[in-house]
């Protein structure tokens, strides 16, 4: 807290001052803004009254930090973020509240909903992902009969698993495999509730369909086959490793999260590692595209792990809305969320017809988006529907498109 007796033009005073209103804030458990007026151009200015519009809970105060007690005051601050604020940018923080979680005297700790949710998605695509690779392989061999399909099977298994590894100490690659094997056992177990499926074979028939109507157009080009089948695989192996990052960005979340709360048990303040960790501060993160991807394949919503990411959770929900509705279950939509989806499809036309591609991390966020919810349904029909939802104000159900 502010020392009284120091004189109020003191750069500690200023400081302590500024250090409690954050704490005042934070407390409150609602988003603010932090903007330095020093370094803020015309853009900045015009950007800070977005951002509270930008938020699920409207309008959201600002206050005006330093940039040179930034590092100090909030040291769990993304690199990303800080350097936007160093550049003028206003940014939004949004304080996280420690999880009481039972003490757990096992040797393993149990699997939290946000790690079971991040296991299932890697192990049911993993064994989607294979089906779809052992067809690339089969495709690109000149014979078609069991022993081709058993080399294939093989091919694709080294790619994928090669993929999927995340290292450890396994000198002679058992573990590995081993790793491997469990995951698609379980992926196939998961498939029927995770795929919306009657039989895990359906996922291999329709993978196998989907690289049929990729690949056979080009059965007499055996060069513009082979381009289509390495871009395949690099969409498959830059799937699988995604949703293993993010396997292993719940694991230090949630173990760290379990940590913090075992140090308020013991009145300690958190650990500077934990609070890295909670709020995946750290340099390297996964994009924000690749944010939304995961919630549109892995019927989640990533920012549950990725916290320093908050200001996407709100759109990375109807991602996660969508990739079910597309998996062809129905979807309830609110008009918040078809606000957002409308916004990404605006952007997704746009740009279509324009420079073609996405300009921004969050245009590609858009691209992903509304590419998914033109899978399940045309833009005529978005647009009916959204524009009833935003009129009425009411959530509607959406129903699968019929094949």
């Amino acid at each position: 807290m502010v020392k009284r007796n120091q004189p109020k033009n003191t750069a500690d005073h200023v400081v302590n001052e500024i250090r409690d209103r954050l704490e005042q804030l934070g407390a409150v458990g609602r988003p603010f803004a932090i903007f330095d007026p020093d370094l803020m151009d015309s853009a900045g200015w015009a950007e800070l009254p977005a951002l509270g519009r930008s938020q699920p809970v409207g309008a959201i105060l600002a206050v005006a930090v330093p940039a040179a007690v930034v590092p100090d005051l909030l040291p769990f601050l993304h690199h990303d973020h800080r350097q936007a604020f160093m550049q003028g940018r206003p940014i939004v923080i949004n304080p996280i509240e420690v999880e009481m979680r039972d003490e757990n005297r096992a040797h393993r700790p149990h699997d939290t909903e946000r790690l079971k949710s991040a296991k299932t998605a890697l192990a049911a695509h993993t064994f989607r992902i294979v089906s779809a690779q052992t067809a690339i392989e089969l495709a690109r061999s000149a014979e078609k009969n069991r022993a081709a399909a058993a080399d294939a099977g093989k091919r694709a298994r080294e790619r994928v698993e090669n993929a999927v590894w995340r290292g450890g100490n396994d000198p002679d690659g058992t573990g590995k495999m081993r790793r491997f094997d469990g995951l698609i056992d379980r992926g196939r177990r998961l498939a029927l509730t995770f795929f919306g499926v009657e039989r895990a074979n359906d996922v291999t028939k329709a993978e196998e369909g989907r690289i049929a109507d990729r690949i056979g157009p080009f059965n007499d080009d055996p060069t513009a086959l082979e381009e289509t089948a390495a871009t395949l695989e690099r969409e498959h192996v830059d799937q699988v490793r995604d949703l293993a990052d993010h396997e292993l960005r719940a694991q230090a979340h949630e173990g760290a999260m379990a940590r913090w709360s075992a140090s308020v048990r013991a009145g300690r303040p958190v650990e500077f590692a934990d609070g890295l960790d909670v709020t995946n501060g750290t340099v390297t993160r996964q994009s924000a595209p690749t944010l939304m991807r995961l919630a549109i394949d892995g019927n989640l919503n990533p920012i549950e792990v990725n916290r320093n990411m908050e200001t996407m959770r709100e759109a990375c929900e109807v991602g996660r809305l969508i990739g079910l509705l597309r998996k062809g279950q129905a979807i309830a939509l609110t008009r918040g969320q078809a606000a957002i989806l409308i916004q990404s499809l605006q952007v997704f036309i746009s740009q279509l017809h324009g420079s073609g591609r996405p300009e921004t991390e969050a245009d590609g966020c858009d691209w992903y988006l509304a590419d998914a919810a033109l899978n399940c349904h045309d833009l005529s029909f978005w647009n009916r529907t959204i524009a009833r939802i935003l009129e009425t104000g009411a959530t509607e159900t959406i129903e699968p498109m019929i094949p």
